[in-house]
């Protein structure tokens, strides 16, 4: 079981810095080079301004957003029962 909550932990790790890096580009794409690399630079301001910006449109980065999110919780949670 630990084995398996590793594995996941590390997948999750590397899909949000994939996901990251398509936030910028939709960053760069929406607003420019000074916005995305500021995106780059500050992921938590970033990615809150970005699903804050794009939550009341239907599309599918409103769900991955909140995907991310559920799953945030679920390691955090995860790593404190752990202890």
């Amino acid at each position: 079981m630990k084995s398996l909550i590793s594995f996941l932990y590390n997948l999750f790790i590397l899909i949000a810095i994939a996901y990251h890096v398509w936030t910028c580009y939709i960053a760069y794409q929406i607003k420019g080079m000074v916005v995305a690399l500021l995106t780059g630079i500050l992921p938590v301001v970033g990615e809150i301004y970005w699903i804050s910006n794009l939550w009341g449109r239907e599309n599918y980065q409103t769900f991955i957003y909140a995907g991310f999110g559920v799953g945030a919780l679920a390691i955090i949670f995860t790593a404190i029962s752990r202890d």
